[in-house]
């Protein structure tokens, strides 16, 4: 989000299309302005909330150094951990301090989200039930029910259908 009256209806529209459907993360990102007093009074951020959303700050990168780094086209990784000019463009001790400083903060609020999200556990159910449900699933899921699956097993699912995919590129392409 930045601080404009677009991202307030963006979200808005978001929530109205896909309503509780969604886990919402809103930024309010500090390097795209500073007055977030619209978007903390809106009603898309109170539906959002009601639907479980979480709230981060994203802070503001010194505006010097995201200029260079956005010059140079340079990943924030690249920015804070290059010294050496022979494999492109590099920032000043300085420059890469902030930018190192900047990454922490916001790997910090992240962190914080994913902490939130992870001490929210769905309820347990058996161990015996929970192998036994997943492992039948992953081998013959329905298609009408994928969306009743727990996160580790669409995750599971997830893995079996791109690994499924990449081999059948894969063999398709040594057999040419």
């Amino acid at each position: 989000m930045d601080d404009g009256s677009d991202s307030v209806r963006l979200l808005e529209k978001t929530v109205n299309n896909y309503g509780s459907g969604l886990d919402y993360i809103l930024v309010r990102n500090h390097g795209r302005g500073s007055d977030f007093s619209l978007f903390d009074n809106s009603q898309a951020k109170a539906k959002a909330i009601s639907f479980g959303a979480q709230t981060i700050d994203l802070p503001k990168l010194h505006a010097g150094s995201m200029l260079k780094i956005d010059r140079v086209g340079a990943s924030l990784w690249s920015a804070a951990n290059n010294q050496d000019a022979t494999l492109g463009p590099t920032l000043g001790l300085l420059e890469r301090q902030r930018v190192k400083v900047w990454l922490n903060k916001s790997y910090a609020e992240l962190d914080r989200v994913l902490e939130q999200s992870v001490s929210d556990p769905e309820p347990e159910m058996p161990e015996e039930t929970k192998i036994k449900a997943e492992i039948e699933t992953v081998i013959a899921p329905d298609e009408d029910k994928k969306s009743d699956l727990t996160p580790s097993t669409n995750s599971i699912l997830r893995k079996k259908e791109v690994l499924g995919y990449a081999s059948g590129f894969f063999n398709r392409k040594n057999s040419h």
